[in-house]
């Protein structure tokens, strides 16, 4: 199935925008958005695509090879503060910049099904349901002087790290949203479970350690099952090396 995927429902840009190549030899890379001011360093035009349309990779199909390898740097700037438009400014500045023509499809592809590992459907160790009540929690919170910071221990949510998921009273919809981009493959949850958990996983990206596969499985008695199911990508028609600022 295909439609038709403007580049922008408005035509929304930027005041200014600076492009040029990064030929560092650095290996770090961001993107940065601060109040009217976005800042992309050391980018992929593929990421760059990727981080506008918020894209998982494996959503992305096609392309020039360059869109892969080749950095960019840009630093743009909106008047006042845009909000999430300054990402439909991005798929504009794209499109003026990089020549950059793409369209939406609906494609049958390898997807994972969240599903329970055992017949009894038994939780593995490290996931329950969760006692927590978040509007009683954040509502003391809030009496406290606002919600808890970064460094604090987690309260109704997902933290996310490199080998590392901790969930307090998080559904497990958004557990399957966050863990689609480990994965590598579009999640379909069809566990069943309502109601909030609370669980922790942890593996080793490493040949040295359980992989994420053998994780969920161990410690949350669920498992990525291998399937086919539709999954929206972005098909690059083109694209073209932007003039350089």
């Amino acid at each position: 199935m295909t439609c038709a995927f403007p580049l922008a429902a408005q035509r929304l840009t930027f005041e200014v925008a600076t492009i040029k190549r990064n030929n560092s030899a650095d290996d770090n890379r961001s993107v940065r958005g601060n109040g009217g001011r976005l800042t992309i360093t050391n980018n992929q035009l593929r990421n760059i695509i990727r981080n506008g349309w918020g894209l998982q990779d494996f959503q992305i199909i096609g392309g020039p090879d360059w869109m892969n390898t080749e950095r960019w740097d840009i630093v743009a700037k909106a008047e006042g503060n845009p909000g999430p438009q300054m990402m439909v400014m991005l798929q504009n500045l794209l499109a003026d910049r990089f020549k950059l023509v793409a369209h939406k499809e609906t494609r049958e592809l390898p997807i994972y099904a969240l599903v329970f590992a055992r017949p009894d459907h038994a939780f593995g160790p490290k996931l329950h349901a969760s006692p927590t009540d978040c509007r009683k929690e954040m509502s003391a919170a809030v009496a406290r002087g606002g919600p808890p910071g970064p460094n604090s221990p987690l309260l109704c949510g997902i933290r996310s790290f490199p080998g590392h998921f901790q969930l307090n009273a998080a559904a497990i919809a958004n557990f399957v949203r966050n863990l689609t981009a480990f994965a590598g493959r579009s999640i379909v949850d069809k566990t069943g479970l309502t109601g909030v958990y609370d669980a922790d996983l942890t593996w080793n990206e490493s040949e040295e350690g359980p992989s994420l596969f053998t994780a969920i499985q161990e410690q949350l008695g669920l498992k990525l099952e291998a399937q086919r199911g539709p999954v929206d990508v972005l098909v690059i028609d083109s694209a073209a090396r932007p003039t350089e600022d």
